[in-house]
C-alpha cells in the first residue's frame, strides 16, 4: 500500500511540474512575439524608417539597388583593372578654351616599368615609352611603382611623371 501511495504522489509532483514547465515557456513565447510586433510598427514613413535603421546601425536599400557579395566585388574589381580604360578631362578656363588636360590611370599592383610606359604612352602622358622606360631604369624607380589611380595634369617633365606613379597613394 505504501509503494502505491509514493507512485501516486511521485505522479501527481511530475504532472504539476510538467504544467508549471509548459506555462512558463507559453507565456515567454508570446512575450517574444508581442515585443517583435512592437519594435516594428508597420506605419513608420520612409524618414522614420532610415531613422529606426540608423539607431540600430543598420542602412536601408532600395529594392532596385544591384547589391554585390564579396566574391561578385572583387570579380568587378577585377574586371576593370584588366580594361584600365583612361580618363581624360579637359578643365575649361573664364575664355572657353582647356588650359589643360587631366588624365587619369589606374595602375594595378605589380607592373613593372615597360608595361606602365605603355600605359602612359597609350594615354598620352608621355611621347616615347622606350625613353621613359630606360629613365625609370637609369633613376632606379622600377621596384618602386605604386598602385593605384594616378592623375596627371597637364604636360610634366619626365622626373615629375616617375614622382607620381612612385608616390604612394
Amino acid at each position: 500500500m505504501l509503494k502505491n501511495r509514493f507512485f501516486l504522489m511521485g505522479l501527481g509532483f511530475g504532472i504539476i511540474a510538467g504544467a508549471l514547465l509548459l506555462q512558463m515557456m507559453v507565456s515567454v513565447e508570446l512575450k517574444d512575439r508581442q515585443f517583435q510586433t512592437a519594435a516594428l510598427p508597420s506605419s513608420l514613413t520612409d524618414d522614420e524608417l532610415e531613422e529606426q535603421a540608423a539607431e540600430r546601425g543598420l542602412r536601408l536599400t532600395k529594392v532596385e539597388d544591384k547589391l554585390y557579395t564579396q566574391a561578385e566585388l572583387d570579380i568587378k574589381v577585377a574586371e576593370t583593372k584588366k580594361l584600365n580604360k583612361p580618363i581624360s578631362v579637359k578643365e575649361a578656363s573664364t575664355s572657353g578654351t582647356p588650359t589643360h588636360t587631366v588624365r587619369s590611370v589606374y595602375i594595378p599592383k605589380g607592373l613593372d616599368s615597360a608595361t606602365v610606359s605603355e600605359i602612359l604612352f597609350e594615354v598620352g602622358v608621355i611621347k616615347d615609352a622606350a625613353a621613359f622606360e630606360n629613365l625609370m631604369t637609369v633613376k632606379e624607380a622600377n621596384g618602386k611603382i605604386q598602385p593605384g589611380l594616378k592623375q596627371f595634369k597637364g604636360e610634366l617633365s619626365s622626373q615629375q611623371i616617375i614622382s607620381i606613379i612612385t608616390k604612394p597613394q
